[in-house]
């Protein structure tokens, strides 16, 4: 079955955009102000989504990305807890990463990181704030 959603064998990668609610002011992103507007996103809305894509082309990988998707961290964990047989990756600044976040995708075992960094400490402080 020829499908234009199939992109590589097993299943199609789905970009999710999380509306823009991030902790940090990078002066340089672009998704503030195109991610602002929050409607139409919901934990419902993405489980359609995930539904939807797997009737299609099943097993498929989601990506995260906006704002920062930890903001919405716990969502995150029940999607992926629902979800077991999906992997899920999310690109993230890192700094809403603790301890017990951790240990939880520990046991989920199909959440992945994908960091942004800006080169060197003292460059990546530069654009992000010291710490970030």
């Amino acid at each position: 079955m020829s499908n234009p959603y199939k992109t590589r064998e097993g299943g199609a990668t789905v970009t999710v955009f999380v509306p823009y609610d991030c902790n940090n002011h990078c002066p340089f992103c672009i998704n503030k102000k195109e991610y602002a507007d929050c409607t139409g996103f919901s934990l419902d809305a993405i489980l359609d989504s995930i539904r939807t894509m797997d009737a299609i082309t099943p097993r498929c990988d989601f990506v995260f990305t906006g704002g920062e998707p930890l903001v919405r961290k716990a969502d995150i964990l029940r999607l992926a807890k629902k979800h077991n047989d999906v992997q899920f990756a999310i690109y993230t600044n890192s700094t809403l990463i603790d301890e017990p976040f951790c240990e939880e995708v520990v046991k989920l075992g199909n959440i992945a990181f994908m960091l942004s960094i800006e080169g060197t400490p003292s460059t990546n402080d530069a654009r992000r704030g010291d710490g970030h």
